[in-house]
């Protein structure tokens, strides 16, 4: 391995091999030797989820394995038989949780479109798609099936196969066809097979379009919010049903009847939480409380994001934050804290961290206690998020620091109001707790 970094210059590598984890003997050799060498490469593979557990999954880890790319193809059971993939769609969802508990990104492959797919199929994979969300290493795939050249599917159905550019990830990019290259690709349907679907006799082929658009986008948009929609209504299918009605009814169009386009830009979340606020909560939701709360925070964390084209200057302005508060300095009595920029508090109407862990738990969002809840939301260089909920202690000090006091006038007040915890004096606790927020990047002491 020395050799290896030695003669390339490489630290990081793919090994882009489906089979590479059938043979586990040869898994853990490879791993072993990474470990010995005591190089630190970083490097990714593609899995079968039922050739690997947890046990060597742990060991890829180590040997510092970043990412697996996992093809599940489909989130039905009747559709895993149909296609001969034959996973065992619960010990896939038990790998991916292996991964996310390990910090391995993992890609969730997922495809629809097949032939023989029903309905019912559909919201099996939709299920399975955004059930994949709970897992913040998860990183969730969905295409649409496009038959390559002379594999058994394009020859069974070669002689009904659907001009369709739109469908698959191989030949769509978002650019229109010219009118020469797209007669060529008319008329040589034997070549350019991924440019066609096959025949869906049991689903809408706009529908099923749309929901692999409002999947992608939503998940890169909002992906909490989309994840506790999903177990909230039972099935996210039920709710892009109802968003498309919505929609439709109050005249919500794509521009220049683009539908990727829609969905790719910054009109659709802000349409989606509309819909939430106004029909889903008040009509569908059985937890409106929690719904609600999801919604308050993701709309935060959208507004936030202001003009996209100023956002590397947002990044910039953090990062000078972060390397002029040096955590080895005094705190001056007489400085005026202040909240740092690029961070916002918002109010939401649950506890946020109760959410997320019962979403993650996959347990019930009915009996939140109704209970508003402050969270800070910095935004750290390279473009990340940084989200804490803040304690009453936070909230009352981040209420003195826009008042403009300095930091002994802020203890003062402390003293005065008998603020204190057991065994510690109130201006201490001032002290100490305008500490933290500096230590956690939430203000800076001018």
């Amino acid at each position: 391995m020395c050799k290896v970094r030695e003669t390339y210059g490489i630290s990081s590598f793919e090994l882009v091999h489906d089979m590479f984890t059938v043979d586990r003997k040869r898994v853990v050799a490879f791993c072993e030797a990474l470990l010995e060498s005591k190089e630190n490469f970083i490097w990714g593979c593609s899995a079968r989820t039922d050739c690997v557990d947890e046990e060597l999954i742990a060991l890829m880890s180590r040997a510092g394995c970043g990412g697996i790319f996992f093809g599940i193809e489909t989130g039905s059971r009747r559709m895993q038989k149909i296609i001969d993939k034959g996973l065992e769609l619960n010990d896939s969802v038990d790998r991916v949780r292996s991964c996310d508990k390990f910090k391995i990104n993992t890609a969730v492959s997922l495809m629809a479109g097949f032939p023989e797919e029903t309905m019912d199929d559909l919201r099996d994979t939709a299920a399975f798609f955004v059930d994949s969300l709970r897992y913040d290493y998860a990183d969730p795939q969905l295409s649409i099936l496009a038959p390559l050249a002379d594999t058994p599917i394009q020859r069974q159905h070669r002689d009904a196969l659907v001009l369709d550019d739109g469908v698959a990830d191989m030949s769509y990019r978002g650019w229109q066809q010219d009118p020469d290259d797209h007669a060529m690709i008319a008329g040589h349907p034997e070549i350019f097979s991924s440019f066609y679907s096959v025949p869906l006799p049991h689903l809408d082929r706009e529908l099923l379009k749309e929901l692999r658009d409002f999947l992608l986008s939503g998940m890169r948009a909002f992906r909490r919010l989309l994840l506790g929609l999903h177990q909230d209504s039972g099935n996210v299918v039920d709710v892009f049903q109802q968003w498309q009605e919505w929609r439709t009814a109050n005249g919500v169009d794509f521009p220049g009847g683009d539908r990727t386009i829609y969905y790719a830009n910054s009109d659709f979340p802000s349409d989606f939480f509309q819909f939430v606020r106004l029909h889903y909560v008040p009509k569908a939701s059985k937890a409106p409380l929690a719904i609600t709360a999801l919604v308050e925070y993701e709309e935060a964390l959208f507004n936030l994001h202001g003009d996209p084209d100023d956002m590397p200057r947002q990044l910039e302005q953090a990062a000078e934050n972060d390397a002029k508060d040096k955590d080895d300095e005094l705190l001056p009595l007489e400085g005026r804290p202040k909240l740092q920029k690029g961070v916002q508090v918002i109010e939401i109407a649950a506890d946020y961290q109760e959410i997320v862990r019962r979403l993650s738990q996959k347990t019930s969002l009915h009996d939140l206690p109704d209970k508003p809840v402050k969270v800070a939301i910095r935004w750290i260089p390279p473009g990340s998020k940084e989200v804490r909920q803040l304690s009453a202690l936070s909230v009352e000090l981040l209420r003195l620091c826009e008042s403009g006091l300095t930091v002994k006038e802020m203890t003062e007040e402390f003293v005065n109001r008998k603020i204190e915890v057991p065994g510690v004096s109130p201006d201490k606790v001032c002290l100490v707790g305008i500490e933290i927020l500096r230590q956690q990047r939430l203000i800076a002491v001018a």
